[in-house]
């Protein structure tokens, strides 16, 4: 597709555009190469719309463009804005329970995080490691009347703190567990300029893992997903309504483990995905997640591909 760039206003740009980048992120796409203002088929903005949420102006503005042609946005936050337009692309990192807009097209994007290196095999073993290391947050009023309102018929998947506590009592019976709860988020610059052990020892309790307990945080998506799947280690994610980036649905429907009950199913979910792998089958499992996510799931590779595709073939990345 050809793009030109709706006009910019005094707010942060997305990193595509040469804004900062997440903490610990992978490589940026050169997106600029689709840049085309004489004959562009679709606007695209600079700025996340949580970033312009509040500017009714600019807001209006970007209504009138997208009356003109398609019009792309960056709607990665936790909980994207809902710009209803037939003529919107809205790229996501995940969409939450009971809000997807069926007024405009929407395109799940993977988060930016970088691979996790160096790439080791695991060894197969009778009993698996699995592991979660992170923030657990409490459970406050505010999280419970954010989960219920305001859609009611999904407080407990839209609630991030009662899935990881639910999880994680699960988790924690396994014989060979590695579960540790931080009470405070390790993914902010905080614990990347002053507490870079904090990082260390999240990456080294991956690696040095066979499955990676997975939950929804704030988000209905984790970065932790695609940084297990970078290292080649399984995710197990429970079932809150979770909508994968499309390119990768097949494969990873054979290939992570997800569960709707977390108080009956994760046991034997778990072990019946091991017990079907051998020392060989498994060595090539790990090779097969390293790939899709270097192929297809790092955010450079999707992003690239969904602009090099023609504004007909979108339907491909569209849920």
């Amino acid at each position: 597709m050809r793009l030109e760039v709706t006009a910019t206003i005094d707010r942060p740009v997305v990193d595509v555009f040469g804004g900062t980048p997440g903490l610990f992120a992978g490589e940026i796409p050169r997106i600029s190469d689709f840049f085309d203002s004489s004959n562009s088929d679709s606007w695209i903005c600079p700025h996340d719309l949580f970033d312009v949420w509040g500017d009714e102006d600019y807001i209006n503005y970007l209504g009138r463009m997208a009356d003109q042609k398609n019009l792309i946005l960056f709607n990665r936050g936790d909980f994207a804005k809902h710009f209803c337009h037939p003529n919107v692309i809205s790229l996501q990192t995940s969409i939450e329970p009971g809000f997807r807009c069926l007024k405009h097209r929407t395109i799940v994007v993977p988060y930016n995080v970088r691979i996790m290196t160096p790439f080791t095999l695991r060894v197969y073993t009778p009993n698996p490691v699995i592991s979660f290391m992170g923030y657990v947050p409490k459970l406050t009023f505010g999280r419970y009347f954010r989960s219920f309102w305001p859609l009611p018929p999904k407080p407990i998947k839209r609630n991030g703190a009662l899935i990881r506590r639910q999880g994680l009592k699960k988790v924690s019976t396994f014989p060979q567990s590695k579960v540790t709860p931080r009470s405070e988020y390790s993914g902010t610059y905080k614990a990347h300029g002053e507490k870079t052990d904090l990082r260390v020892s999240y990456e080294d309790s991956l690696i040095n893992s066979d499955f990676v307990f997975c939950p929804r945080g704030d988000g209905n998506m984790s970065q932790r997903f695609y940084e297990a799947i970078s290292a080649g280690r399984t995710p197990i994610v429970p079932d809150s309504d979770m909508l994968f980036p499309q390119l990768a649905k097949d494969y990873l429907s054979d290939s992570i483990i997800q569960v709707d009950s977390l108080s009956t199913e994760l046991h034997d979910s778990v072990m019946r995905f091991w017990r079907k792998l051998t020392e060989d089958s498994y060595a090539e499992h790990q090779r097969r997640l390293e790939k899709l996510f270097k192929e297809d799931l790092s955010y450079a590779q999707y992003m690239t591909k969904l602009f090099n595709s023609k504004i007909e073939e979108l339907n491909k990345f569209t849920v």
